[in-house]
């Protein structure tokens, strides 16, 4: 669904997503986990609403220090669905780098995933 501004509307089609494919797989990690439009989107919703009950607003940095992974993408759609702004670290990056990236753009809350 196209919002007025021409923005997608995330929330409408993840939850079309979920009511027209529910039970196939959204999401595989490495073969290890897999996730369904269900459980993906509901996934996704529980983060945008802890994000909401945690930060308040929208427009807050939010950063991601994680290998790549479905907690990775699970987190990033939940973010942004929660209008928040995704500040992608990734574990190869030096601890010089990191604190940059802090000082710099300062972030409110950080997502810590797998580690290299």
């Amino acid at each position: 669904m196209l919002m007025a501004s021409g923005e997608v509307d995330l929330l409408a089609a993840f939850r079309r997503h979920r009511a027209e494919k529910g039970d196939e797989p959204y999401l595989i990690d490495r073969g290890t986990r897999s996730y369904t439009w269900a459980e993906g989107v509901d996934l996704i919703e529980a983060i945008a609403r802890s994000l909401a009950a945690v930060l308040g607003g929208r427009g807050e940095r939010v950063a991601i220090l994680s290998n790549n992974c479905s907690a990775w993408v699970l987190a990033d759609w939940g973010i942004m669905l929660g209008g928040h702004i995704s500040l992608p670290l990734f574990p190869s990056m030096t601890a010089d780098k990191v604190s940059a990236v802090f000082e710099r753009v300062g972030p409110r809350l950080l997502f810590i995933g797998e580690a290299a």
